[in-house]
């Protein structure tokens, strides 16, 4: 037998081999197996099962994680008014309960705190909310008075330019006539003077 016959026979089994033992990886990475144990307990496992336990290929593919769940963010809500007459303690509690949801507290948990926080500043917070009302109804009651002000004033400033608006008009017609009079003495041109002085520092025109 020829040396290049022999080669090719040696190498033939090795080639073989290389290629099985490539598909044994490739489709260890990507084959799912159910199994089952001597007592009839099932897991799954990414290796072939053991000879003596039930072998089952439930998935051939890349295996895919399971989608991830993130937890949607609560509503808080905005901190009431009453907080600054409440005392520091109180504070941390009752902000403690109002920031709850983003924190991840259980159910239970925030009816404890909440218990807890009416035991210790239920009325304190009770009064806190009262003085907080009566501010607001205050704050209303001036930021009403100063916008009636300020409506009064705009209505007298118009009344005012109205009126000085009318009394030029008829400034500008007297001056019009006294300029139209015929020979005027000596002491009418000294008036119509006096008179066209005051009606540009009024008018100014």
């Amino acid at each position: 037998m020829s040396s290049c016959v022999l080669t090719r026979l040696l190498a033939a089994p090795v080639w073989a081999a290389a290629v099985a033992l490539f598909g044994a990886q490739a489709q260890a990475q990507t084959t799912t197996y159910a199994c089952k144990t001597d007592k009839g307990v099932a897991y799954r496992s990414s290796s072939p099962c053991p000879w003596s336990q039930k072998t089952e290929l439930r998935y051939y593919g890349p295996v895919t994680p399971p989608p991830s769940y993130n937890r949607p963010i609560q509503r808080v809500e905005r901190a009431g008014e009453e907080l600054k007459y409440l005392s520091p303690r109180c504070q941390t509690m009752k902000e403690g309960i109002r920031t709850a949801p983003n924190r991840g507290l259980s159910y239970a948990t925030v009816q404890e705190l909440r218990q807890n926080f009416e035991r210790d500043c239920g009325d304190e917070d009770r009064e806190a909310m009262n003085k907080a009302r009566k501010d607001h109804y205050e704050k209303q009651n001036q930021e009403s008075s100063a916008r009636a002000e300020d409506q009064q004033r705009e209505l007298q400033a118009k009344a005012d330019q109205d009126r000085n608006r009318q009394q030029c008009a008829e400034m500008r017609l007297s001056l019009q006539n006294r300029k139209q009079r015929p020979n005027p003495t000596e002491g009418e041109i000294k008036d119509l003077e006096r008179f066209e002085q005051r009606y540009q520092e009024r008018c100014g025109r």
